[in-house]
């Protein structure tokens, strides 16, 4: 089961931390578009850049092919 569709079942945040400096540009791109709310600046916003987990997955198996890994 996918996080996505867990976590609207409780109330409580999650807040996921990344260290960017061991992360690509894709790949940190990627993860932006994968949180439907952000904290930048120490401020939590609506992320613009959320694609649907649905649509995201779309994508990527595009890029990749349906049973290769990911790449960013």
């Amino acid at each position: 089961m996918r996080l996505n569709e867990v976590l609207p079942n409780y109330d409580d945040p999650v807040i996921c931390t990344y260290d960017i400096n061991l992360l690509t540009t894709p790949l940190a791109v990627d993860i932006l578009r994968t949180h439907p709310m952000v904290v930048i600046g120490g401020v939590l916003i609506e992320n613009s850049f959320f694609s649907s987990p649905q649509d995201f997955i779309r994508e990527v198996q595009s890029r990749t092919g349906p049973n290769q890994s990911y790449r960013a």
